[in-house]
């Protein structure tokens, strides 16, 4: 019975210890975990109330543990091992023997440091949407398509496809199914090499399937708490296939681009 309240006195203790917190100019202390502080918001995770945004104007200081980027401008940033509470406005990047003191108002972005992948990481997202119209005219209208992504060590996997039906009086009016698969192999930290193929399936235009395999460099611009950007640039050769039969392929160069933004951190 000692035992277990030892365990539990220790556990209350400890708890606290491991959390990060922050100081309010208007008294308030709070403690939870720092996910991510961008546009003028801190999000901090909390047990007793989920995910609360907080001004940072608000901010008097504040202290964590666990090791952040701390951005003062567009392009440079610092890891700080830990963040330490400082006087009012200011907060302390603590980075073993060189611990920096800087200006709150001065500090642009909080974010976790992308770390080095050595596991499979997966990410992706289903959209779906069915309409249903019975009028003068019965319109049925399908749409589905997924986008995903895992990568592991230099490697990613990317996929991607979409099916579209749309019928009205039964008559079908667009029917089309399309996927595409790439390989990024990275090179440098940021730099890659792209490999992709893509298919499409018409059922109802005259050009009924279209195939593109392509292959080229890229770049990783960056990819964090608050989203990613990449470009490249392929050369593709594509096959077109008519539904009369007629055959048309040709080589082509093409950009890329793929921007996704979280309004506040993932």
């Amino acid at each position: 019975m000692s035992r277990t309240l030892l365990c539990l006195a220790i556990t209350a203790v400890s708890t606290p210890l491991l959390a990060d917190t922050v100081w309010l100019k208007n008294g308030d202390r709070l403690t939870g975990t720092i996910k991510v502080f961008d546009g003028g918001k801190l999000l901090l995770q909390t047990e007793y109330g989920g995910a609360i945004a907080l001004d940072w104007k608000q901010v008097k200081t504040l202290k964590s543990d666990q090791p952040l980027l701390v951005k003062q401008d567009e392009h440079t940033g610092e890891v700080a091992k830990s963040l330490q509470a400082a006087d009012d406005g200011k907060v302390v990047l603590a980075n073993g023997d060189a611990p920096k003191t800087v200006e709150l108002a001065s500090i642009q972005q909080i974010i976790k440091p992308k770390p080095v992948i050595t596991d499979l990481v997966w990410k992706g997202n289903i959209d779906a949407a069915l309409d249903f119209q019975q009028a003068e005219n019965d319109t049925n209208d399908y749409n589905v398509a997924f986008k995903t992504s895992a990568r592991h060590g230099d490697w990613r996997h990317n996929a991607r496809g979409d099916y579209n039906r749309e019928t009205t009086d039964e008559v079908v009016g667009t029917d089309n199914w399309s996927a595409e698969y790439s390989l990024d192999r990275f090179l440098t930290e940021k730099f890659f090499w792209d490999g992709r193929i893509s298919y499409k399936r018409d059922k109802v235009e005259d050009l009924s399937r279209q195939r593109v395999v392509g292959t080229g460099p890229g770049y990783q611009l960056w990819d964090d708490e608050l989203g990613a950007f990449k470009v490249g640039a392929l050369l593709n050769r594509t096959d077109f296939e008519f539904s009369n039969g007629q055959k048309e392929n040709f080589y082509s160069v093409a950009g890329t681009w793929d921007y996704t933004r979280y309004l506040i951190g993932k």
